[in-house]
């Protein structure tokens, strides 16, 4: 596979795992009885779907990123000195 080819299928797999966590969230704040408001456990899954559709709307960014900077033939933007890229961790 070239690069474009493997950055493509990680833009792809990332936009899925995006949709998928903001359908989940869009399903808690639906479903009033499965996961009732101020109920801790409820909190804490909403806040870590939010963490996870945060997390993949960055890295699809940084990916369109790289993705631009390949076909204008540039360096990927880790390389230039003025970037920084997000702690992953």
């Amino acid at each position: 596979m070239t690069q474009e080819e493997i950055l493509k299928y990680c833009i792809k797999n990332t936009e899925e795992r995006y949709i998928s966590y903001k359908k989940m969230l869009e399903d808690i704040f639906k479903d009033k009885t499965n996961f009732p408001i101020g109920d801790e456990l409820v909190d804490w899954y909403k806040e870590l779907l939010r963490e996870g559709k945060n997390k993949e709307e960055g890295s699809l960014k940084e990916l369109h990123l790289e993705i631009v900077h390949l076909r204008q033939g540039m360096n990927p933007p880790y390389c230039y000195q003025s970037y920084k890229r997000k702690n992953t961790e």
